[in-house]
């Protein structure tokens, strides 16, 4: 019934983007529909709790990857090397995350990483990059 009710919310959105009934860039923010860079800079920045789970997620799991380099891993904080990661958007970073890409593998390695908690990995690795 859920993923119903989001299909039944994403096919509204786009109707109503495409009769240009939701024009502006704030409504568009608003719902979650802005897409690339200019996404992620008109994104809310995560919770202070958010940022305090992802960065203990990532000091345990992610750093020893993301903090020299290892396997073409985009290093933490290197805005130029994550630029077209936050090009992608939030979303897409986490799904590759979950699902793993190149040598990182799925949860980077961790399976007992919630979904949550990898968004938040996510989320705290992205803000370093801003």
């Amino acid at each position: 019934m859920k993923r119903m009710t989001l299909w039944i919310v994403a096919a509204a959105a786009l109707t109503l983007t495409a009769t240009g009934a939701l024009a502006s860039d704030e409504k568009k923010e608003h719902l979650g529909m802005m897409g690339g860079n200019q996404g992620m800079k008109a994104m809310a920045a995560p919770s202070a709790e958010t940022l305090a789970t992802g960065k203990a997620i990532y000091e345990k799991t992610c750093a020893v990857c993301h903090d020299t380099g290892v396997a073409g891993a985009p290093k933490l904080g290197d805005k130029t090397a994550w630029a077209p990661h936050i090009e992608e958007g939030i979303d897409h970073v986490v799904e590759a995350a979950i699902k793993g890409e190149g040598a990182m593998p799925p949860r980077g390695g961790d399976p007992s990483l919630s979904d949550a908690e990898v968004r938040a990995t996510v989320s705290y690795m992205l803000e370093q990059a801003r």
